[in-house]
């Protein structure tokens, strides 16, 4: 049975999307480029190295499942800039209805 929350996840998400999305351009590898909406946001990812830390540019892009599954080593391309997913994307979220992916 499915709780009130849970129906009414599809269309927050959707309203989350338009309000804060933006058009962006998704390739995995080997394939043709599709149109997605994605939410972006800076995460500057914190690199130790030998006895010192530094600070590397990273991002996280939130992508809706209804566009695409995600992989590990697209690009999505946005006001062109092109970023590389690193690592194995996250659903996340109750209703697996987003990924989460880390970039540079």
């Amino acid at each position: 049975m499915t709780s009130t929350f849970q129906a009414h996840v599809p269309r927050a998400l959707e309203v989350q999307f338009a309000k804060f999305g933006v058009d962006a351009v998704y390739t995995a590898p080997g394939e043709d480029p599709r149109s997605v909406k994605i939410v972006f946001r800076d995460a500057d990812a914190q690199e130790r190295f030998q006895r010192g830390a530094g600070v590397a540019p990273a991002f996280v892009i939130d992508i809706r499942a209804s566009d695409v599954v995600p992989v590990r080593d697209a690009t999505v391309e946005r006001d062109g800039m092109t970023y590389r997913i690193q690592g194995q994307p996250r659903a996340i979220g109750a209703g697996r209805h987003v990924y989460r992916c880390d970039a540079v």
